[in-house]
């Protein structure tokens, strides 16, 4: 009698992570994950021939997915190409949690939100997403690449929120022309009251 082995479990998500090959990058979404690998799904990627892992003739790349705090080595073992969108089958080679990179060591419970703010960099407020919170800092994404330092002091706003407050900058992690991931404590916040509606006054005899 043969017995079926079966597939690991898999976890679906939308995580952001990143792949690279010999020094070339490329923004993925992780559309689920088990303990043996994951689905990779490329961003802004339609042509299978000017993937990184093609263009250096590789099929290990190495893998980072902040939001789980994974980074590793993986291998490809298939490439899916449906209604222009193409997605990556790996198998793990390596996976380390809490590794050397210096936003991974975390002391602080860290909350999973998703706010629309705003962070002042270089003159000019560029929209972000925040990823997690926590009690003295957070995480967060934006759909651009972005120039600043760690140790760079800047302004945020939730204008949704009528907050804003100082940030700094601890790490940044970034695909050239893509997308850029901050990571920063919280100096100090207030309330904003310019965020707040401007509301008519009523004349004193208008009652």
């Amino acid at each position: 009698m043969k017995f079926l082995q079966k597939r690991p479990y898999r976890k679906n998500l939308s995580a952001q992570g990143l792949i690279a090959v010999d020094g070339l990058r490329q923004a993925v979404t992780i559309k689920n994950i088990s303990l043996t690998g994951a689905l990779a799904e490329l961003q802004n990627h339609t042509d299978v021939d000017d993937l990184p892992f093609v263009l250096a003739n590789s099929t290990t790349l190495e893998i980072q997915i902040p939001d789980l705090k994974l980074k590793g080595q993986a291998e490809i073992v298939r490439i899916e190409n449906k209604q222009n969108q193409i997605a990556l089958g790996l198998k793990f080679k390596k996976l380390w949690l809490n590794s050397d990179v210096a936003h991974k060591n975390r002391k602080a419970y860290r909350k999973k939100l998703t706010l629309p703010g705003e962070i002042l960099i270089q003159g000019n407020y560029q929209g972000f997403v925040s990823v997690n919170v926590s009690q003295d800092g957070m995480m967060i994404h934006l759909a651009k690449s972005v120039q600043i330092a760690p140790g760079e002091v800047t302004k945020f706003r939730f204008k949704q929120m009528g907050v804003a407050g100082e940030f700094k900058i601890i790490w940044i992690d970034s695909v050239p022309r893509v997308c850029t991931w901050i990571g920063g404590r919280c100096l100090g916040m207030i309330k904003e009251k310019i965020f707040a509606p401007t509301l008519p006054k009523l004349a004193a005899n208008s009652i």
